[in-house]
């Protein structure tokens, strides 16, 4: 097993990673030239100097690093020349400090960098949907040295097989997001929270997250969704292993040390007794205190925008407890054996495979839920009469 960590830059946490088969972390500052699959406000504070210190503790402790420049859009300006000379320098920078990888989504920047500066071996995001046997080796072929597979695929155990058979690259399965089974808004989201982590943002990182608030919507009105989501159990990771897969990614990096310790240590030793939520990334416009990193750029939204654009259920949903559903991970033993043996279709309306599982297994509290659910709506429902267009310019701050 190795394992690819997202790191909150806390020292303390690559200390506590030396028991566990821990291969590389991985990080980026708040905002760069590129961008990362986060917004800038939901990162930790971080400058150039720290993270070049963390790097060379991460590799005093016998860690790699791995940055992420693995936004899925830069609006064409790596085409510009003095953008495109910058992001050279950049890409220096991480030369210069040490970094072991580098994770993209955009092919021209994985040839790029592979032609430019061939001592970084190159990642392939998750962003970059590699779904395919014939997507594998079109970014195989450009130079990739590590492929995380589309997290969609996590429960196509025929296509993970034909694929680790089939290269020569490592691949890497994002083991707990928690991702709607799907997802219609996964793209567009990504390409939102990329341009929210740029430098050249126009709106410096601020936006409002229809896409988080549709699919927490989503969840909540039906529990189904939580175990429809492809995520990895700590206790099936033998599956893959048995496949040929050694190469797991946790997420996420928003979290707190001790959040992200406990889910290193259920999937190193493969065994979670407790809820299963405790381990995956759950998306909500809000995020439990307690598990939140204590150095995170800012609120989940920005509270004096919100309230002058007349998103004040946004802001109440930010500070009201988020919902965490029980998923009693244990009962899920066996839940995977029907994936393993490829009997899902993706029929799911007429299936119920999932749904049955999921009476079993999941609680929730129906009264916060209820209420939580009633805040969701009247967010969608702003934005999708243009509220914060009538209520002023989100481009005045």
């Amino acid at each position: 097993m190795k394992l690819s960590v997202a790191t909150n830059w806390d020292s303390n946490l690559l200390k506590r990673l030396r028991d566990y088969p821990v291969h590389d972390v991985f990080g980026s500052l708040p905002t760069s030239i590129v961008g990362s699959g986060r917004p800038s406000f939901i990162l930790p504070k971080v400058n150039r100097k720290q993270v070049e210190d963390h790097i060379n503790l991460a590799h005093s402790l016998g860690i790699k690093f791995t940055y992420l420049l693995n936004a899925p859009c830069l609006g064409k300006l790596e085409y510009d020349k003095s953008f495109h000379l910058q992001l050279l320098k950049y890409i220096e920078w991480i030369v210069m400090i040490g970094a072991d990888y580098i994770t993209v989504s955009i092919p021209f920047l994985l040839e790029l960098i592979k032609r430019q500066f061939p001592q970084l071996k190159i990642k392939v995001s998750v962003i970059a949907n590699v779904n395919s046997v014939a997507r594998l080796r079109f970014f195989e072929e450009l130079g990739a040295d590590v492929v995380t597979i589309d997290y969609m695929m996590n429960r196509n155990f025929e296509l993970l097989k034909t694929m680790a058979s089939t290269t020569s690259c490592e691949l890497e399965l994002l083991a707990n997001d928690l991702c709607l089974y799907q997802c219609p808004y996964r793209g567009y989201h990504y390409n939102l929270v990329g341009h929210a982590s740029q430098s050249s943002d126009l709106l410096k990182g601020f936006f409002v997250d229809y896409c988080l608030t549709r699919c927490t919507y989503q969840f909540l009105s039906d529990p189904t969704e939580y175990l429809k989501a492809p995520w990895i159990r700590p206790e099936d990771i033998t599956l893959y292993e048995k496949i040929g897969l050694e190469y797991f990614k946790l997420s996420d990096r928003c979290k707190s040390t001790d959040w992200l310790v406990n889910v290193i240590k259920a999937y190193s030793t493969r065994n979670y007794k407790g809820n299963l939520m405790d381990l995956l990334n759950n998306p909500q416009p809000s995020i439990e205190k307690e598990v939140q990193s204590k150095n995170l750029m800012g609120d989940i939204a920005r509270p004096d925008i919100l309230k002058n654009l007349g998103f004040r259920n946004f802001f109440q949903a930010e500070h009201q407890l988020p919902i965490k559903p029980v998923i009693q991970n244990r009962m899920l033993d066996g839940f995977v054996d029907f994936f393993q043996k490829g009997c899902c279709a993706g029929e799911c309306a007429s299936c119920k495979y999932c749904a049955l599982w999921a009476k079993k297994v999941i609680s929730l509290k129906k009264r916060s839920t209820k209420s939580y659910l009633r805040i969701l709506r009247e967010i969608i429902k702003d934005l999708t009469t243009s509220k914060f267009a009538k209520g002023g310019n989100c481009s005045n701050f």
